[in-house]
């Protein structure tokens, strides 16, 4: 029972608020098995609203895609990012945060596979900003 301790604190908390971005990355930490933190935040971004969202539930599609990222799987990182861009956020900051966030990987994917990084980031990223009303031509 001690043992259990902490995931059995950290359910208490979730139930009380399921919408609280810092205890379900709380939750994930208490995880050493990269499949149990990938469940823990698939979990966490079904659960969590972003306009109901106490803290910024962006971090919740990052830090997942850090875990696939982590293990060498940029493809699945990738989508976790597509998934996260689909999102209804109150706030332009936290999608262009999860946008940030995205290239920040991508970019690092080129320099280890020596892809030219200006097509690739114009190829995979800047056409997606026209869904944002950015200004893609500056």
């Amino acid at each position: 029972l001690l043992d259990r301790r902490p995931l059995l604190l950290s359910s208490v908390l979730l139930r009380q608020n399921p919408h609280n971005v810092q205890n379900w990355h709380k939750r994930a930490a208490l995880f050493q098995d990269p499949v149990k933190k990938l469940l823990t935040f698939s979990e966490a971004v079904k659960t969590v609203t972003p306009s109901m969202a106490v803290g910024a539930p962006q971090t919740l599609w990052m830090a997942m895609a850090m875990v696939y990222e982590e293990q060498g799987k940029l493809e699945n990182a990738a989508a976790i990012y597509k998934a996260g861009t689909q999102m209804a956020y109150t706030k332009k900051d936290e999608l262009a945060s999860l946008y940030c966030s995205w290239a920040e990987v991508s970019l690092t994917q080129c320099i280890h596979t020596h892809t030219d990084i200006r097509s690739f980031v114009y190829k995979h990223h800047l056409l997606r900003l026209g869904r944002c009303g950015c200004d893609t031509t500056s």
